[in-house]
């Protein structure tokens, strides 16, 4: 009996542990060193957004969003930066765009690619004083990504140019 009630332990809180994403755990890697800043959002928050939508044109994409996860270092280095090419390299995350401003400035746009899904979108942003390290959780389709960049009066217009891909 001791024997099961250890298998059936081990076997629930095994699969938690593997059912949190890299961009968590690089979170929570972080969550709590001197020199870094962690802001994690629930899913509860994005649907309290939603109910104050008159229209109602936010309540299916909130519904797929999991969470939002922010990570500010304080420490500008490659710190991050070697998370994120870990991202790239053993877990396929996609870079599908990144920006770069002349005062060395640069901003890469990451995604996991399945089954024309994009899964836990990662934005990092790196410049002279800061490097800023965010995911957002959930599986968004294309036209999902886009209309979250068009939401609000601050445009990201430049998935504004995806709608004419």
């Amino acid at each position: 009996m001791k024997n099961v009630f250890l298998f059936l332990f081990l076997s629930v809180f095994g699969i938690q542990g593997f059912s949190q994403s890299i961009a968590e755990k690089i979170v929570d890697k972080y969550s709590g060193e001197k020199g870094f800043t962690v802001v994690k959002i629930g899913p509860e928050l994005f649907s309290l957004a939603a109910s104050f939508d008159d229209n109602g044109d936010s309540h299916e994409l909130t519904t797929k969003l999991k969470g939002l996860l922010i990570l500010v270092s304080e420490q500008p280095g490659s710190v991050l930066k070697k998370e994120i090419e870990t991202c790239k390299e053993k877990y396929g995350y996609k870079q599908f765009m990144e920006v770069q401003d002349d005062d060395g400035s640069k901003v890469t746009f990451l995604a996991k690619l399945e089954h024309d899904l994009y899964g836990d979108l990662i934005i990092y942003a790196q410049s002279p004083e800061e490097e800023l390290f965010m995911s957002i959780l959930g599986k968004f389709t294309r036209d999902e990504i886009i209309r979250m960049g068009n939401s609000g009066d601050s445009h990201l217009s430049i998935l504004r140019k995806l709608e004419n891909k």
